[in-house]
């Protein structure tokens, strides 16, 4: 019978090939945000990825029978946005500082469908996504925008909890 030692670094542990140059991490701001970030920061530094942080704001939603949204509540989608922008680069400026490669963008629109469309857009090899893990009748009727972001992602998904 023959002996094998195993290499004493965990290098053989990752999968041959895996090493994603750009990381889409969708920010909600939530307690659990935090912990998706800081996940998607040791990857970032494990292979000198860029990390993509990114909001999506839903808009304000307008009643069927107007035919153009009313500027009240254009204000208000355009003042949430430059808000969610903000504090977006004040994060973006701590992860700099820690010497990780970082860009930010707020999206108006539906939250999985904005994580989708820029992950394709800007070529992504990985999204890091957080999920609040409802179950029951409130996954039924708030929907889940991770299990969205799983089936429509152009690329792989690390869900965090």
């Amino acid at each position: 019978m023959k002996t094998v030692k195993l290499p004493k670094s965990r290098a053989h542990l990752q999968p041959k090939g895996f090493a994603p140059r750009t990381i889409l991490v969708p920010v909600d701001f939530s307690p659990l945000s935090s912990g998706v970030i800081e996940r998607a920061r040791e990857i970032a530094q494990q292979f000198g990825s860029k990390l993509h942080f990114v909001h999506a704001v839903e808009p304000i939603i307008h009643p069927v029978e107007y035919a153009i949204v009313p500027m009240e509540m254009e204000e208000v989608n355009v003042q949430l946005v430059n808000e969610r922008r903000t504090r977006l680069e004040s994060l973006k400026s701590q992860v700099e500082d820690e010497g990780l490669s970082c860009q930010t963008d707020v999206r108006l629109g539906k939250p999985w469908h904005a994580i989708v469309d820029y992950a394709k857009r800007n070529k992504c090899d990985l999204i890091v996504i957080g999920t609040h893990g409802f179950t029951g009748p409130k996954h039924l009727l708030l929907g889940s925008t991770t299990e969205r972001v799983v089936q429509h992602a152009p690329c792989s998904v690390l869900v965090v909890r």
